[in-house]
């Protein structure tokens, strides 16, 4: 890691605050570019410290035009509008956050881990709250051995599939894993500092019955609960994609054609087929990252 003091101004409501960034962290080989602010430390003094890791839903994609495919971004707009960053004004606290469009849960758990191990030999925070986007199952498919401990990480037990297996177990397998990941950083989290920990998904439903030891699990995705603010009410998928161009994978055809229309569901309503929402222009909009924030607040019981 590479930490250097922001260089200029802080932006009204940072100014008695130190903004610390880091941009030496995993960037996912599919995307040419590097965006800035993928990683920051807004510390203030507090002995409470937000731990935020997510792909561009937490990063913050689309906020004021802002769109890493086309190289714009605006850190102001990240720092007032993120759903973190509106926690932590919100409670006073710090946040620490690592955030990549088009992030996979493979380098979204690997950094949680390097953060968590990372504030707590800072020896700052006599608290530490950690809130972990899980995003959808399909972007692990892309990152392959391009992580150097690829042959000995458990994604490896399923990642290819080398035999024939239900797409429904196979998605469980792959939550039960990420949970136990999770389980296991926040294990070693406890002993060096209190540490209460959520976990929620934006995209895709939970898939497995196997109860969290050490974090608290949001009940509805962010894109259900979106749309019951808007009186919609829709559900979310089990799966974003379908996996149905590896051979060892068995789909059936009825709970794939359901999958496909939770999915498509999911799509209009955000890109706003079904109603004009103030909540979504495919990612969340400022709106959508403050009610969010204050959905993540209540469900997870925190105060400053």
């Amino acid at each position: 890691m590479k930490w250097y003091k922001f260089p200029y101004r802080n932006p009204l409501g940072y100014r008695d605050c130190e903004i610390w960034l880091n941009d030496d962290n995993i960037n996912p080989p599919w995307f040419s570019y590097k965006p800035p602010f993928t990683e920051f430390h807004i510390r203030s003094g507090s002995k409470t410290l937000l731990i935020a890791a997510g792909e561009s839903w937490t990063y913050g994609e689309g906020l004021n035009g802002k769109i890493s495919g086309a190289i714009k971004y605006d850190f102001f707009t990240q720092l007032t509008h993120c759903w973190a960053p509106v926690i932590g004004n919100m409670l006073g606290i710090d946040v620490l956050q690592y955030a990549r469009a088009g992030c996979s849960n493979l380098y979204i758990f690997q950094e949680l881990e390097r953060l968590v191990k990372y504030a707590i030999n800072l020896n700052m925070y006599d608290r530490i709250l950690i809130c972990c986007q899980m995003t959808d199952d399909s972007r692990e498919f892309l990152c392959g051995s391009d992580i150097g401990n690829w042959k000995t990480h458990p994604l490896n037990s399923i990642i290819p599939l080398r035999t024939q297996k239900d797409f429904k177990d196979w998605l469980v397998d792959y939550d039960n894993l990420f949970f136990n990941i999770l389980d296991s950083i926040v294990d070693y989290a406890k002993t060096k500092v209190s540490v209460d920990a959520t976990l929620f998904r934006n995209l895709t439903k939970v898939s497995t019955n196997q109860i969290p030891k050490n974090f608290r699990i949001i009940p509805n995705t962010w894109i259900e609960y979106s749309s019951k603010l808007d009186d919609i009410n829709l559900t979310s998928p089990y799966c974003w994609t379908l996996a149905k161009d590896n051979p060892n994978v068995k789909l059936s055809t009825d709970w794939a054609t359901e999958q496909a229309n939770l999915i498509k569901a999911s799509m209009d309503y955000i890109i706003g087929v079904f109603k004009h929402t103030k909540l979504h222009v495919n990612h969340p909009t400022a709106l959508g990252h403050k009610v969010w924030a204050e959905y993540l607040i209540q469900q997870s019981n925190w105060n400053a």
